[in-house]
């Protein structure tokens, strides 16, 4: 049993204990979304890159800073990367034809 899971017992009308196995909600970033969190009344897009945390930006809509990561990620990355949304072949070879968000 992991250490995110939590038991419960309850009793069954048979009166055998009946284990009830729960897992606990992660911490909240504040965003559904990898790479992205809140940042005040806006949300900001951070990517690990070479081993470093790299501030991308901050943005108005949630999903589009999550849609932001995914470009950056896949640049760097490549078809490896870990991804919020799907994309399509030609989609991922787009965003990696396209200039970097960031240098470095």
């Amino acid at each position: 049993m992991s250490s995110r899971t939590k038991v419960i017992r309850g009793e069954r009308k048979d009166k055998k204990p009946n284990l009830i196995y729960k897992r606990k909600q992660k911490e909240s970033r504040g965003s559904r979304y990898r790479g992205v969190s809140t940042n005040n009344n806006s949300w900001q897009v951070l990517v690990k890159v070479n081993g470093k945390m790299r501030y991308i930006g901050s943005i108005q809509e949630e999903a589009d800073a999550a849609r932001i990561y995914d470009k950056v990620i896949i640049q760097y990355q490549g078809d490896v990367a870990k991804t919020n949304f799907n994309y399509t072949k030609a989609e991922v070879l787009q965003f990696l034809r396209s200039p970097p968000l960031i240098k470095g």
